[in-house]
């Protein structure tokens, strides 16, 4: 719980210091002075250091985010915390993770088919604004990202980066089934911990389109951080869900 308390007390410092004009200024601290300056430049900024604390516990590094927030002094000052929160995200990221291209609305927006780096991010923010949205607002309380991260915002990114295009949610869950997926024969294996774990299929749907779900302190996004023994259970499942498949269509050939 304090652990969480920390977290959520370091974006509300970044946002303080931000209303206060220091916006270039921690941009710069966070080696991130591509997004000075530019349309998009805030919202970013501030997805950018919410990603990176937000992607350390999906991907299985909970502990190390806990571990390192605990290095603050007793009563820390805004700037003790984003001090903290940009040590924390170079230590596990590098220098270069807040400037980089998938959080620069204007790096992705110039990125074309072919360039020598960047398509990737591209095409990841492409299927979220055209597509899926994924687009991770600020909540009410307890947030783990800045006020800056409105609806408005996020779409205004998309628009901005893509000519115009917002997500086409209702047609993508028309299309392919949303959380009632139109398929057969897949398992869909689930982790606790995982910041995702709502996008994906949560209630079995049939007898091919079995649910399966790891539980512990830890298990992130796609079995990150799952130890071996504890991952084992859904493992089991789907080989034995495979087999079955796989002997079925065998036989019907």
């Amino acid at each position: 719980l304090s652990c969480r308390s920390d977290i959520v007390a370091a974006f509300a410092a970044v946002d303080r210091q931000f209303s206060k004009g220091r916006g270039s200024e921690i941009k710069a601290m966070f080696n991130a002075n591509n997004l000075n300056g530019s349309q998009n430049g805030d919202p970013d900024f501030m997805y950018a250091i919410a990603d990176g604390v937000a992607m350390m516990d999906q991907y299985g590094s909970k502990d190390e985010v806990c571990a390192h927030v605990a290095l603050l002094p007793a009563s820390p000052s805004d700037d003790d915390r984003i001090s903290n929160l940009n040590e924390m995200i170079i230590k596990h990221y590098g220098n270069d993770f807040v400037k980089g291209c998938f959080y620069d609305s204007d790096c992705i927006k110039n990125k074309v088919v072919g360039a020598s780096q960047g398509v990737g991010d591209r095409s990841w923010r492409w299927q979220k604004c055209s597509e899926l949205a994924y687009l991770q607002t600020a909540p009410d309380e307890n947030r783990a990202r800045s006020t800056l991260l409105t609806l408005d915002a996020l779409v205004q990114q998309c628009e901005y980066m893509f000519n115009g295009t917002l997500p086409d949610t209702t047609g993508i869950n028309q299309r392919y089934g949303g959380d009632q997926p139109k398929g057969s024969q897949v398992v869909f294996i689930n982790y606790s911990d995982d910041p995702w774990l709502q996008a994906s299929v949560v209630v079995s749907q049939s007898e091919d389109l079995p649910v399966c779900m790891t539980t512990c302190d830890g298990c992130g996004h796609c079995g990150a951080g799952v130890p071996s023994d504890v991952g084992a259970k859904c493992e089991s499942l789907a080989d034995s869900y495979l087999d079955k498949w796989l002997a079925a269509g065998a036989e019907s050939r």
